[in-house]
């Protein structure tokens, strides 16, 4: 099973590194960079840590999440994607799978945005996945930027833990991640 993991994180790290097909072209835009969000291909890929806060407070590792999907336009991100995340204290290992919605406030070269993302998180840890943050998006070009959030993760989980056996708990917490878009 450890195997396994390994090779989910693995995969999941080069697709979200490799991922940099752009479908928009740049020179559509009349003003030129104006360092917001272009139409067209988007990918996400992000690491973070959330500290545990929900009936069970269990501590984990985002390693990594990415998410693909299209920008309507300079505002409006939908997408889906998939993270890997590690509960060190439990040793226990999930995998969201998810839906994604993005907004950009501003279309400029700093601006804040609220993203969420619902779906359904596999493995040791399942059960239902929800994700809500705000964070600020910095564009180093019409293709890329880096990304800081924080928010609140809401995972009704069943799990195995070795002092209380299989239970079913609010497994939610405060996140913080950093990223890049491209």
């Amino acid at each position: 099973m450890k195997n396994v993991k390994m090779l989910l994180t693995a995969a999941l790290l080069a697709v979200g590194m490799s991922a940099s097909a752009q479908f928009t072209n740049a020179s559509s835009r009349s003003n030129g960079f104006s360092g917001g969000p272009v139409p067209g291909y988007k990918g996400f890929f992000e690491a973070g840590y959330t500290v545990g806060l929900g009936d069970y407070g269990a501590d984990r590792i985002a390693i990594a999440s990415t998410t693909h999907g299209y920008q309507i336009n300079p505002h409006i991100f939908v997408g889906g994607g998939v993270a890997v995340n590690y509960f060190s204290d439990d040793e226990l290992w999930n995998l969201p799978i998810f839906a994604n919605v993005r907004y950009t406030i501003l279309d400029n070269k700093i601006s804040p945005f609220v993203d969420g993302k619902v779906g359904y998180a596999a493995l040791d840890a399942n059960g239902f996945y929800l994700n809500s943050s705000v964070g600020c998006r910095f564009g180093l070009s019409d293709y890329f930027a880096l990304t800081a959030s924080m928010g609140y993760e809401v995972l009704i989980a069943e799990y195995y833990n070795y002092y209380r056996g299989t239970s079913r708990d609010n497994c939610g917490g405060l996140t913080f991640r950093v990223g890049i878009e491209f």
